[in-house]
């Protein structure tokens, strides 16, 4: 597209530490572990875990069970280890298995119950076994603290350089009235608030916006607030009112936005727009809708999140013509 500046990426983005990520399904592990320029120490407590779990499972222990996931998080900047396990309803023995996670260095242990059949982590009823139900993680120069279904970048390092893009493309000058839509935990919103005037994030996860409120207290941020809801309906509201936004930031699903939620944005008219992707094939869309409403693709850059996968993240920003 003419007139849009397409940012390179160093060569040390590359570099950065990646992620772990342990997923375990019906019959089938997989398990990734991309490079870390420190070593292979920080999966430590990783991998024995997930040694505990196979001699387990060896012994017969979830012989009663069908295993849905085994979800393990790590905070990489505060030592925090959780791992939570997803199975059917049948008779379990919490206590060993917390005792035995515990010994394998998790500060965490959770056992949820999901009675629908499928593959996925949510819904389900949850039990803490051991330590605390939460993790902490530090990114961005904030403390996070993150519940067992909450969404958090899992590459750190390159969440720091994700959200300092965000800030480069916001351009705040500390008066701005800022919406964080599709908020999740805060943190896009949280990291912009000691440029800005006002911030308002919308997420329609409840136990999402309780976190964010959470995480504003934690790091004594108190210019943001953040509403429960659906984007469309909320910032139809918002937008009615007389606290137009100066910036919006988005940061939707890999599905990206609905076409009367890009609408919606549109209409509180923004002077900019930073759009945080995971999913260049559904951001691509938006940013036309958002074309045709006026505004202008200004600027575009890629962050690898996932070194050596073909998965990246963007970061776009879009000027209000005229």
């Amino acid at each position: 597209m003419a007139g849009v500046t397409v940012d390179t990426v160093p060569a040390r983005f590359l570099d950065q530490p990646t992620w772990f990520g342990a997923v375990m399904g019906t019959g089938a592990v997989a398990l990734v572990a991309a490079s870390d320029p420190g070593g292979l120490s920080v999966l430590d407590g990783l991998s024995t875990v997930l040694s505990w779990v196979f001699l387990l499972m060896a012994g017969g222990f979830f012989l009663f069970l069908l295993l849905r996931n085994l979800v393990v998080r790590e905070g990489r900047r505060t030592g925090d280890l959780q791992v939570r396990l997803v199975t059917s309803p049948g008779p379990f023995d919490g206590g060993a298995f917390a005792a035995a996670m515990v010994d394998a260095g998790a500060t965490s242990v959770i056992h949820s119950v999901a009675e629908r059949t499928g593959e996925t982590t949510h819904g389900g009823r949850d039990t803490l076994l051991a330590g605390s139900p939460d993790i902490e993680e530090l990114c961005a120069g904030l403390r996070f603290t993150l519940g067992a279904e909450a969404f958090f970048q899992t590459n750190t390092e390159m969440a720091d350089v994700l959200y300092a893009t965000a800030v480069e493309f916001a351009g705040l000058r500390g008066w701005e009235r800022c919406y964080d839509l599709c908020c999740g935990i805060g943190s896009i919103g949280l990291v912009l608030a000691p440029n800005a005037g006002e911030v308002v994030g919308v997420e329609i996860v409840g136990q999402a916006v309780e976190d964010a409120r959470r995480n504003a207290a934690i790091n004594e941020i108190t210019n943001a607030e953040f509403i429960e809801g659906n984007v469309r309906v909320v910032l139809k509201e918002l937008a009615a009112g007389p606290a137009r936004p100066d910036l919006v930031v988005v940061d939707p699903p890999r599905s990206g936005l609905a076409r009367k939620a890009v609408a919606r944005i549109a209409e509180a008219g923004p002077r900019r727009i930073v759009y945080v992707s995971c999913n260049p094939t559904t951001l691509a869309p938006d940013a036309a809708q958002l074309a045709e409403a006026g505004y202008r693709l200004v600027r575009v850059r890629p962050v690898d999140m996932f070194p050596q996968t073909p998965h990246i993240e963007c970061v776009a920003l879009l000027e209000r013509e005229g």
